[in-house]
């Protein structure tokens, strides 16, 4: 379970990252 949260706060940082 923790993992699958690790993985998508990743997405969320990626998609932030690519934003900025």
């Amino acid at each position: 379970m923790h993992s699958r949260v690790a993985s998508l706060s990743n997405v969320v940082i990626h998609s932030l990252c690519e934003q900025l």
